[in-house]
């Protein structure tokens, strides 16, 4: 049972950890495209950078279903409601 509960958190932990730092990519692409010397550029790649600036000013981070963000806090509220609910059954139990 225990390497069981330690498997799943772990992959739950994968799936957090990973599109956390995904979306912390990607928020830092408009960024990185701004202090580009974008002025320098001809005019079709002015408006290319410029349609990715703003596409990058709106978060786009991975769902759950459309329930909640996948990320390492998500992550962090799932450990302390299960630990709760833990302790809760382990109290109730005796």
């Amino acid at each position: 049972m225990t390497t069981f509960c330690v498997g799943v958190i772990v992959q739950l932990w994968m799936y957090c950890y990973f599109a956390n730092k995904i979306t912390a990519e990607t928020d830092a692409v408009g960024d990185s495209a701004y202090s580009s010397e974008w002025y320098e550029a001809d005019a079709a790649c002015k408006r290319s950078l410029g349609i990715v600036i703003t596409r990058a000013q709106k978060r786009t981070p991975f769902t759950v279903g459309k329930f909640t963000e996948l990320s390492l806090d998500t992550f962090a509220s799932i450990l302390k409601g299960s630990y709760t609910y833990l302790m809760l059954l382990i109290e109730a139990r005796g």
